[in-house]
């Protein structure tokens, strides 16, 4: 943070204290109310920004400590060197950098960066467009297969269910036959005892017992088959399905990826071996 209540460093080249309302962070000086318009009107200096002194005081250190001028030569850092990754002045480029074929203006260094963070906010949106369709495609693409496989179940669900009634509708029909015949058979005993002699009982007793034992045939058969048996539907959901739910706890990750950066000002530079 810079100091507080800062005086006109203008002013101050002249022996006069003043407190400073604007802050140039090109020419990194304070200056007060009757030096800014002078400062904003001079040829040098006209196309410099300011900012209020109370923005530069909110500025971080990291901020407030980057250098402008070149350590080494106390000049305006007017170029950048692509191959050292450096800014530099005009004594650098032709004591440091003279065999350089990187060297480009450092505003036009800023305005290619400005322009290329521009164009990857640019990018990220219409990245973010992209994710977003790539997320729904592939939930829509599960959806689909989980809509697909959940129909052929419910298929096989009511195939069986319907064929299973028909098996247990045929063994109702056919039991409910041979209890009419049983009951045909015993009206017909009770009606024998009732008004046939002896000798005609005995001539149809062979015929009745014959008829139970075919009766009791059917049965057994039944039972022996497991026709006779109570049926029940169960069904098994696939175990990737049920620990589904507690094993994907996320749709996908997200990765940033961070290439290559270069800093085109620094606070205490490292030097450089040429």
């Amino acid at each position: 943070m810079a100091a507080l209540d800062p005086s006109c460093d203008v002013c101050l080249n002249l022996h006069v204290t003043k407190s400073a309302s604007v802050w140039c962070s090109e020419c990194e000086e304070a200056m007060c109310g009757d030096c800014e318009p002078r400062h904003r009107t001079h040829k040098a200096t006209k196309n410099h920004k300011t900012i209020p002194i109370a923005d530069y005081q909110e500025l971080p250190t990291s901020i407030v400590n980057i250098k402008l001028e070149c350590e080494d030569h106390n000049q305006k850092l007017d170029f950048y060197c692509s191959i050292h990754s450096e800014p530099c002045c005009t004594r650098c480029v032709s004591e440091k950098h003279k065999d350089c074929r990187e060297l480009k203006p450092l505003l036009e260094v800023v305005d290619g960066m400005i322009k290329e963070k521009t164009d990857n906010k640019s990018n990220l949106e219409f990245k973010k467009k992209t994710l977003i369709a790539v997320v729904e495609r592939v939930r829509k693409a599960i959806n689909k297969h989980l809509d697909t496989i959940q129909g052929e179940l419910l298929s096989k669900i009511g195939e069986n269910e319907g064929r299973e009634g028909e098996k247990i509708d045929c063994l109702v029909s056919k039991l409910s036959k041979i209890k009419t015949k049983v009951d045909e058979i015993a009206n017909d005993v009770e009606k024998t005892k009732q008004h046939a002699s002896n000798f005609q009982t005995f001539l149809v007793v062979d015929k009745w017992t014959r008829e139970i034992e075919n009766q009791e045939k059917e049965i057994i058969s039944a039972q022996s088959d497991q026709t006779m048996a109570n049926v029940d539907i169960q069904i098994k959901i696939n175990p990737l399905l049920s620990k589904m739910e507690g094993d994907i706890t996320e749709f996908g990750k997200l990765e940033i990826h961070f290439p290559y950066q270069q800093n085109l000002f620094y606070g205490k530079r490292n030097k450089v071996n040429y």
